[in-house]
């Protein structure tokens, strides 16, 4: 009887010592599991930090550049002559120019057209002063094209010569652009740089496209013209994509007013800009002003910690939000998994 007890009490020992050896666990895993939460939430601040920061730089870059742009005297010449040279081709001006330069003809000798030389010498001569700057300008820069408009809205010049050269910004389906946007906030008369946010830009073949633009002023303020520079997808992405110190699931990315994603996504091969729609809190909060963290599901469906804030991309409310999976930062514990092997079929 002794030993039965001795015996039956030394299981109840080992049941008891391994149930305190488990909860020991639990609790340790509990606080370990704890603090990476709080460090990786440290971290995607501070990254959250850092690519609002180079976002505001790019800004501030964009801004010194387009008014450098609209006080150089190459580009006020430009201006000038070209407004000279497409009154002098008259009122079919628009079909004279796109017949001579649109679609990679821009290098073409004038003569070799059936044109009226008479009517397109003049701004012939204009093209052939501005074009070569014009296209160094923006292969040190990094923007996809530039445009010389005058006040009516006519688009006198662009480098790249897509369908919206010698258009006017207020006709036609043009005058749905975000560009079109861009120049009326710019007739209004605030004489500083204006931004419009990312949409599909049908001259482009529908690539998502922003604008940065300033009016060029005399000196009694009277609106000249335009000089506005398109805004490829790339110097954003080269800030936001950056993967440093967000691990395998990290990443960080920006929604607009409409709810869509203003970058790729690291997770998805399919572009994701202007398609992929963000309803999460963090967008939600982010694009109603407010900042915050906190473990959600993301665009994926997948548990992530997040932190998100507002941006003003120029006048435009963008929500900026840093994330990384929270399988990532909080692992599985060993208990979890020999429960799992446990129960398991196999």
């Amino acid at each position: 009887m002794r030993k039965y007890e001795v015996a039956r009490w030394s299981v109840s020992l080992i049941c008891i010592a391994a149930l305190c050896l488990l909860l020991g666990s639990i609790v340790v895993e509990h606080f370990k599991s704890r603090g990476n939460i709080d460090a990786a939430f440290t971290r995607l601040r501070l990254i959250h930090e850092l690519r609002a920061t180079a976002l505001e730089d790019l800004l501030a870059s964009l801004r010194t550049e387009v008014a450098a742009l609209s006080n150089n005297g190459r580009v006020r010449r430009a201006l000038a002559e070209f407004q000279s040279g497409w009154r002098k081709s008259g009122h079919d001006a628009s079909v004279i120019l796109k017949r001579a330069y649109q679609k990679g003809a821009a290098k073409q000798a004038v003569d070799t057209i059936e044109l009226p030389v008479e009517k397109i010498n003049s701004y012939q001569l204009a093209h052939r002063a501005f074009d070569p700057w014009a296209g160094e300008f923006l292969r040190h820069f990094g923007y996809y094209d530039i445009f010389l408009l005058d006040a009516a809205g006519n688009i006198l010049y662009t480098h790249a010569k897509e369908d919206d050269f010698a258009e006017n910004v207020y006709r036609g389906d043009l005058s749905h652009s975000n560009l079109a946007e861009l120049i009326r906030r710019l007739a209004s008369g605030s004489g500083e740089t204006a931004f419009t946010d990312f949409e599909k830009y049908s001259p482009s073949d529908d690539a998502p496209a922003a604008f940065a633009g300033t009016a060029l002023v005399d000196q009694a303020g009277k609106i000249l013209g335009y000089v506005v520079i398109q805004l490829p997808r790339e110097p954003l992405e080269r800030i936001l994509l950056q993967a440093d110190g967000l691990g395998k699931t990290g990443e960080t990315y920006a929604v607009g007013p409409d709810k869509l994603m203003r970058n790729q996504s690291r997770f998805i091969q399919e572009s994701t800009l202007l398609r992929t729609k963000v309803e999460t809190r963090a967008a939600q909060q982010g694009l109603f002003g407010e900042a915050g963290s906190g473990i959600i599901l993301d665009y994926r469906g997948v548990p992530v910690l997040s932190v998100w804030a507002p941006f003003n991309f120029g006048g435009v409310p963008w929500a900026l939000i840093a994330e990384i999976d929270e399988a990532e930062v909080r692992p599985t514990p060993w208990w979890w998994r020999v429960l799992e092997y446990t129960n398991s079929d196999e």
